[in-house]
């Protein structure tokens, strides 16, 4: 059976109730990993500089083309990407020794060259395929990589790629789609991704850590059901799309309110709040002729629920840390 590890709680209510020296907590805090120590510093810098060097490879790579295009054989440009795809996917698979965040960074360069490569094939030989067909296949040729390789950038990049496929398709292919049925589908798959991201990080299936994805992706989901319910306030709810979107948003936030409250995430105990009281402030506003009068009472209630809020969750948060 795996031993649990000290927590910062735990360090907190030794010191306070016995005469723990200071140095030797701190010194426990450092070796618990509980406070970054000088290694984690080193590897925070050491794989932001990894990923910042691949992310410019990639843009001097794609410039690069751009620059050429004209002088470089098809062949030429065709073999360079691929030349450089392969060695990247074998240095993955073949090389033992490197490390596996490395790996992962690698991969996720890879993936974006994928993109490259459908985009010089249709430059040259002018397929004449929608741009909706360009990022579908980009999409489902890593699909895979991003599936088992549990590495959160990659899986950043392959949501993105879902987004904005989904958002190609309703304007070349599913043309009879209105705008409101396209944000409802496309919280559903941000909101489907979150589902799938708590599950595998309460489930410790990563070693990665997947919070600021989690967070991200939150932001993103949360933001489209808001918007879409305020555009639907403004035009009256004109739209059954506006009532799928207010079923949706009473399912996301009750599901997302209960599950920061027993899991301990203030992120969805802030979103929801927030969300709701823009969702507020845009049923204030509707029925008024002349909104700039009610400005000043928008203007208080905006200071009082987020001052009350805030204080709330400070309190949340303490209580659950015991500080």
């Amino acid at each position: 059976m795996e031993e649990e590890k000290i927590t910062r709680q735990d360090v907190h209510i030794l010191s306070r109730n016995s005469n723990w020296a200071e140095d030797s907590v701190r010194e426990t805090l450092v070796s618990s990993e509980i406070y970054a120590s000088k290694s984690s510093w080193n590897n925070l810098l050491r794989y932001t500089l990894l990923g910042t060097g691949i992310a410019f490879t990639l843009v001097g790579i794609i410039f690069f083309f751009a620059f050429n295009w004209n002088e470089l054989h098809k062949f030429v440009k065709l073999g360079m990407i691929e030349a450089l795809l392969i060695a990247s996917v074998c240095l993955v698979l073949f090389n033992k020794r490197m490390d596996e965040k490395i790996k992962n960074f690698i991969l996720a360069g890879a993936s974006v060259l994928v993109g490259v490569l459908f985009a010089v094939y249709g430059q040259i030989y002018q397929t004449g395929a929608n741009a909706y067909d360009f990022f579908l296949g980009w999409t489902l040729s890593i699909a895979l990589w991003a599936l088992f390789s549990g590495f959160p950038v990659l899986w950043f990049i392959f949501l993105l790629l879902c987004n904005t496929t989904m958002v190609l398709y309703e304007q070349q292919v599913a043309v009879n789609w209105s705008k409101p049925y396209l944000y409802n589908v496309l919280f559903l798959i941000n909101a489907l991704f979150i589902v799938l991201m708590e599950f595998v990080y309460n489930g410790k299936l990563v070693k990665d850590k997947l919070r600021w994805l989690i967070s991200v992706t939150s932001l993103a989901a949360t933001t489209i059901i808001t918007t879409l319910i305020c555009i639907g306030i403004f035009d009256n709810g004109s739209e059954n799309a506006f009532t799928l979107s207010v079923v949706l948003a009473l399912v996301f936030f009750a599901l997302a309110v209960w599950y920061g409250y027993t899991h301990r995430q203030l992120i969805y105990l802030a979103l929801v709040p927030f969300a709701v009281m823009i969702i507020i402030i845009a049923l204030i506003i509707q029925p008024l002729r002349e909104p700039i009068g009610a400005f000043l009472v928008i203007s208080v209630f905006i200071i009082a629920v987020t001052t009350l809020l805030i204080t709330q969750l400070d309190k949340l948060n303490k209580s659950w840390h015991d500080t």
